[in-house]
């Protein structure tokens, strides 16, 4: 007799199985003239979809002038599922992606004079998926910036704790969307960040003692970078 396990869901809004999830609107920053650069504009496309329940992703870029791209593609980030490699005796990996086909594009002039403007796909422009009930549920919307993960670093050194990290960055970036696992994963990455730098720095002056013994100069431990190395002839 078989046991039914309960299905994993993303805690869909009641109301919003049945409202379809609205599109930015074209041109730029929030239907406007063109946006001066591609992060203006973007910031103003994840802002609208965090606040209508789903997530984007921007790729392929192209169309570069003097080293610049003039062309990026938007989808959705709940879009189409990567292949799988067969695997035998591995467990199968989940994955958020349900094979969404919404997508859309930013583009700017050759020259970059007349703007960035967000333009949808002729056809591709229906979300498959109802909206996500709280921007919690979606890693889209807790993206870390470096200056998130210092602020968290330098709070770590002090000895806060992760709750009390989490009520800080709340504080001083109000517009932050975070869960406690995700200060725990920043002080782990953060934690494997130092010991990288740490055994870097231990093989770099391993090195060095074996560069300068071998040509006859005393090593006094804590001293080797402060110029103070009495030399001797071998």
């Amino acid at each position: 007799m078989s046991s039914s396990q309960p299905s994993r869901s993303l805690n869909l809004a009641p109301s919003s199985a049945s409202k379809p999830i609205p599109n930015p609107p074209e041109g730029g920053p929030k239907g406007g003239p063109p946006a001066d650069s591609v992060d203006e504009l973007w910031d103003s496309l994840c802002r609208h979809a965090r606040e209508h329940g789903y997530g984007l992703c921007r790729l392929n870029a192209s169309n570069y002038k003097d080293g610049r791209p003039h062309y990026y593609t938007v989808k959705c980030n709940r879009g189409p599922r990567e292949r799988s490699k067969a695997t035998v005796g591995q467990r199968a990996s989940t994955s958020k992606k349900i094979g969404c086909t919404w997508r859309g594009s930013l583009s700017a002039s050759k020259t970059g004079s007349q703007g960035w403007v967000f333009k949808l796909h002729a056809t591709d422009n229906t979300h498959t998926h109802p909206a996500i009930e709280s921007p919690h549920k979606d890693p889209f919307n807790r993206h870390l910036t470096e200056t998130h993960l210092s602020y968290v670093n330098e709070l770590y050194k002090l000895g806060a704790k992760a709750g009390h990290i989490k009520k800080s960055l709340e504080t001083t970036f109000p517009d932050i969307i975070i869960t406690y696992k995700d200060v725990c994963n920043a002080i782990q990455k953060n934690k494997k960040g130092s010991r990288a730098r740490s055994r870097e720095f231990v093989l770099r002056r391993c090195v060095y003692r074996r560069f300068v013994r071998g040509i006859g100069v005393p090593v006094i431990l804590g001293h080797e970078k402060s110029g103070d190395l009495a030399l001797s002839r071998p």
